[in-house]
């Protein structure tokens, strides 16, 4: 596998050169393992898994590959489950434990996600920054799985603001952006399955019920939390439109 051993030759690089060059402070320690070594370590591990996958995918037979799909996909997804907390921490943004989960110094033995974590090399890894890898690869998995699995049962996805013939008629035609504020307002706020949902999910129920392609997901959240403008822009303006009809009504009742 040529992309396995050129990705593992680059986190040797990788190793030797944060060795040589320590860090002159936290901030920046932190910042390389929660988002430069993840970026690496998460395609060796989605390389790795998905030769895995290939290796063991059916052949012909539709039904038996569907079938085989689905429980990848529960494999995947009971990774997200497991580390529920840490992945919505992750995901939106938040640092308040950073300090905790991305610094090789007074590593908290009772943080560690798995077991297995002790035993790795704590000159290169601290006691999250390979779980945030292996979560990023299992988001692309499910993102190949999921398509994969929506080929074989022939659903196809319709064009951002044109509605699918005998679906809901109902489309989304404000910004791809405003989309991503409401899919990340409802995720955030846990208002699907007492919040037990991942966003994924939730974009795709939305991208269903409005007939629009919403795309990667996760991409555009981290582009929404570095935004210079407001980050909640049509949140805000839903607001003020809402209470802009109320004051209305006030002032003219119907009933």
């Amino acid at each position: 596998m040529r992309s396995v051993d050129l990705v593992k030759v680059t986190m040797e690089r990788l190793k030797m050169y944060v060795m040589e060059n320590p860090f002159s402070e936290e901030s920046e320690e932190i910042h390389f393992f929660k988002v430069v070594k993840p970026q690496f370590t998460s395609k060796l591990i989605y390389y790795m898994k998905l030769y895995r996958l290939e290796s063991n995918r059916p052949v012909g037979d539709s039904r038996l590959l569907k079938k085989f799909l689905k429980s990848e996909l529960r494999e995947l997804q009971e990774t997200f489950i497991r580390h529920r907390t840490f992945y919505q921490y992750y995901r939106s943004g938040a640092t308040y434990l950073d300090s905790k989960y991305f610094l090789r110094t007074g590593q908290d033995i009772h943080l560690m996600p798995d077991p297995q974590y002790l035993v790795l090399d704590r000159t290169f890894h601290t006691t999250h920054d390979y779980l945030v890898s292996e979560l990023q690869a299992n988001e692309k998995l499910s993102q190949l799985l999921t398509a994969d699995l929506e080929k074989l049962q022939g659903k196809v996805q319709a064009p951002a603001g044109k509605p699918v013939s005998g679906k809901n008629a109902l489309t989304w035609t404000e910004s791809k952006a405003a989309l991503y504020e409401l899919i990340y307002a409802v995720f955030s706020v846990g208002a699907i399955n007492n919040g037990n949902t991942e966003i994924k999910e939730i974009a795709n129920f939305f991208a269903e019920g409005l007939n629009v392609d919403v795309g990667n997901i996760y991409r555009a959240a981290q582009e929404l939390r570095i935004r210079k403008i407001s980050r909640t822009k049509f949140l805000n303006k839903m607001i003020k439109r809402v209470e802009d009809r109320w004051d209305e009504t006030d002032e003219n009742p119907r009933f």
